[in-house]
């Protein structure tokens, strides 16, 4: 009698055990449900699209930054060009003693 009542006390436990695991495998198989874009991936921890304005922006501000530059050095070398200097004599030129 022992041996029964210890055999099922052992069959109910292993049938409680197997269906908590078989419960819990299935809450693993749940998906989480993402509220990001697929078609929008991030990058660097931003959505794509608002990566590439980024990006857009810093080019135009650099070409802009260029363009200044080469309109100072422009200026720059016209008004060298225009400086009238006396000649500068060289020392072959010098008379001797």
């Amino acid at each position: 009698m022992k041996k029964i009542i210890i055999t099922i006390g052992l069959l109910l436990g292993t049938t409680v055990v197997y269906a908590q695991k078989s419960s819990s495998t299935s809450n693993g198989k749940e998906q989480i449900v993402s509220t990001e874009d697929p078609h929008n991936p991030l990058v660097n921890g931003i959505p794509y699209s608002q990566y590439k304005m980024q990006v857009q922006n810093e080019e135009k501000q650099r070409v802009a930054k260029e363009g200044a530059a080469k309109i100072q050095h422009k200026e720059f070398l016209d008004k060298q060009a225009k400086l009238n200097l006396p000649p500068n004599p060289n020392v072959a030129e010098k008379p001797k003693k």
